[in-house]
């Protein structure tokens, strides 16, 4: 029986091959800036790409750029550490990269849940707890008209 052999033509054709590698070292690059930065600012580093020896990092927001520019010189030293020939970053807001708008959400608790919540405060001792729960429903009326 002869066996099925599913190539990947990025693997195989000669011009997509060096694409290929160049994409697996920006993400090896961006792993390892990830690694030393805060997990925070690390979550908002979306992609990276070089200019010379330095390394553009697309980001999600004004602040998330702020902030890895704070970041900056920690993370280049132990990029450099690690073998990496990067002379700065530079972050640059991208919000091509960030997923499309949807509208929020128009959640509501069910009369069922409402019913239950209200049971729970007059079951509960605790101020404290009562008055959060009532709160909750105070915010869920409202929501509701």
């Amino acid at each position: 029986m002869k066996r099925f052999s599913a190539r990947n033509p990025l693997q195989t054709d000669p011009q997509l091959r060096p694409l290929l590698r160049q994409v697996a070292e920006l993400e090896r690059v961006l792993q390892a800036l990830r690694r030393s930065l805060p997990t925070e600012v690390a979550a908002c580093c979306l992609a990276a790409s070089w200019s010379g020896n330095q390394l553009i990092v697309a980001v999600s927001s004004g602040a998330a750029a702020m902030r890895l520019k704070q970041c900056a010189p920690a993370a280049l030293r132990q990029l450099q550490a690690t073998g990496i020939a990067v002379s700065q970053i530079t972050p640059r807001i991208s919000s091509a990269l960030l997923p499309a708008w949807q509208p929020p959400k128009t959640l509501a608790m069910t009369d069922a849940a409402t019913r239950a919540f209200e049971t729970l405060a007059d079951q509960v001792h605790d101020d404290g707890l009562k008055d959060a729960i009532h709160s909750l429903l105070a915010h869920h009326a409202k929501r509701r008209l």
